[in-house]
């Protein structure tokens, strides 16, 4: 079974029962070229994260983004 759907199941059937499902929005701290398309990122702390994670163009190191006061 795909990812997809087997969270079709799980909505569907929170659906059925009248429930509700929201998107819970967090800043996150972790960011990748390929997801901005050139955009800058900000976020409350610029901190440079040290890590590498799986984007669209494979393993990339995540970016240091602009802090809000920048």
């Amino acid at each position: 079974m795909s990812s997809f759907a087997g969270w079709k199941r799980i909505t569907d059937a929170v659906d059925v029962a009248g429930g509700t499902i929201v998107m819970q929005i967090m800043p996150g701290r972790l960011t990748l070229p390929s997801t901005h398309f050139g955009e800058t990122v900000q976020v409350p702390s610029a901190i440079i994260p040290g890590v590498t994670l799986h984007g669209a163009n494979g393993h990339e190191e995540g970016l240091c983004p602009a802090g809000f006061g920048s």
